[in-house]
């Protein structure tokens, strides 16, 4: 599964809209966190799907970005993308969960 068609995919899947309307950040609970990162995960299945590659080299790439985030991004980055992600901020989001990660999620790529 090619990185570059994948990462604004990622970021496009995370601005679904979600029901719930918090004032800040602080407000995002770690059950809204699970469900965003469970959506994230799906939205990379579904982008290695629709991009044609075999399962088991989208279930191998799928896995490592989501190892990669969830062993370089903080609860409070998160609930800082959840909340931002609410709001449709995509650049936003970007900038908390894919740019400081922007190498580490490159090579996932090339993950056999």
């Amino acid at each position: 599964m090619k990185i570059k068609p994948f990462l604004p995919l990622l970021v496009l899947a995370l601005n679904a809209p979600n029901t719930f309307a918090q004032s800040s950040a602080g407000e995002v609970s770690a059950t809204q966190i699970a469900g965003f990162k469970g959506s994230m995960d799906g939205s990379c299945r579904d982008a290695g799907k629709a991009h044609g590659d075999p399962a088991p080299h989208v279930e191998s790439v799928c896995s490592c970005l989501r190892q990669v985030l969830e062993e370089n991004v903080t609860f409070d980055n998160w609930r800082q993308a959840f909340f931002e992600n609410s709001r449709g901020n995509a650049a936003e989001v970007q900038k908390l969960l894919i740019i400081p990660n922007q190498e580490k999620l490159r090579a996932c790529a090339n993950k056999p």
